[in-house]
């Protein structure tokens, strides 16, 4: 019996460290291995995100993330999320997959 409550116990205070990191930003881009992530997903600004940056959302590649930086350089920033689908290589498909992880912020980096 006591070995239930102490398990209980153990579980509910990693699920509270657990949250209190992820209010505070601590697990951010935290990795577990190939294939595995913290669960904690960061938004990423289309207008000041580096290729590394755009790198991390689930679809972006080198060389999407390349476009996406080249076509800001060129056009200036971005007015709206939907502004990808202008972007080289971003189908409706793949825009489907990255919208939920990108946000347009003020500021620009060329």
């Amino acid at each position: 019996m006591w070995k239930r409550v102490f398990f209980i116990g153990f579980i509910t205070l990693i699920c509270c460290y657990s949250f209190s990191f992820a209010q505070h930003g601590a697990w951010e881009g935290c990795t577990l291995g190939k294939g595995f992530s913290s669960g904690i997903s960061v938004k990423v600004n289309l207008n000041t995100a580096s290729i590394e940056d755009l790198e991390k959302v689930p679809g972006v590649n080198h060389s999407l993330a390349r476009n996406i930086v080249k076509y800001r350089s060129h056009h200036g920033s971005f007015q709206n999320v939907e502004d990808l689908l202008k972007v080289k290589g971003i189908t409706p498909k793949t825009f489907s997959r990255i919208a939920p992880h990108v946000y347009v912020g003020k500021g620009i980096r060329r």
